[in-house]
């Protein structure tokens, strides 16, 4: 779960996937909509565009034993800490294109689940960096591909977005647009923290990688990535 406060509007987002943006002042309903995709399998079969009330899907409920649905979403974002930049009015998150496939226990056995892509999703565009604007609920899509991000998202008063991915790569973007501007490549995967901060006028961008629970589970889920192990640093570097 998220929260944005920033330009008037707060945001909140769950697992099942969504996005709603109420004024922060009065708690007025703004706006909402799936995140990171609309589908058929989501959680929810309506917003009102009016008041924000919501309808579940019933379709996806369970009314038998033994019954099977896949569900979206499921840890869409996780914890990783998302950002906000006062200048675009945007919000900026990671997201895993990921559902659930569920099934209840009953007679032929014991229940269980699973997580699988959403259905009719591309398989290498499975994740992906965000761009929300805050004022209109407009999203773009950028560093889309199959490496998770198990890092957060920072953002500067430079209109740069900071990001680093479990293939040990960390970027920077453009605010506006999110172009890739920079590169490098780090030791391990990186993990949650990325932080800027400046010293007699330098800024600097400190970022941590080493292991923590998330990369067993998103390894198995993306075989393809190699994540070494036990590379656990603090790198920092200077802007210009």
């Amino acid at each position: 779960m998220w929260r944005a406060a920033g330009a008037g509007h707060r945001g909140r987002h769950r697992r099942g996937g969504g996005i709603f943006a109420l004024d922060r002042s009065t708690g007025q309903f703004l706006w909402a909509t799936p995140f990171p995709f609309e589908t058929p399998n989501w959680v929810l079969s309506d917003i009102d565009v009016k008041t924000g009330k919501t309808t579940i899907n019933w379709d996806l409920v369970f009314k038998q034993p033994g019954e099977q649905h896949v569900i979206c979403y499921w840890n869409t974002r996780s914890y990783w800490p998302t950002a906000y930049s006062p200048t675009t009015n945007s919000l900026y998150t990671s997201y895993v294109d990921n559902c659930r496939d569920l099934t209840l226990a009953g007679p032929a056995g014991r229940g269980g689940w699973k997580v699988v892509p959403r259905p009719g999703s591309d398989p290498n565009a499975v994740t992906g960096l965000a761009k929300i604007n805050l004022s209109t609920g407009e999203i773009v899509r950028f560093d889309v591909g199959r490496t998770p991000g198990n890092g957060g998202m920072l953002a500067t008063a430079g209109d740069l977005i900071f990001h680093g991915d479990m293939n040990r790569r960390f970027r920077a973007f453009d605010a506006a647009t999110g172009k890739q501007l920079w590169e490098t490549i780090l030791g391990g995967n990186i993990s949650v923290s990325t932080v800027t901060y400046a010293v007699r006028g330098k800024q600097y961008v400190a970022v941590m990688t080493g292991d923590n629970p998330k990369v067993p589970e998103l390894s198995a889920e993306f075989p393809e990535m190699k994540t070494p192990r036990g590379n656990n640093a603090i790198y920092v570097f200077a802007l210009p």
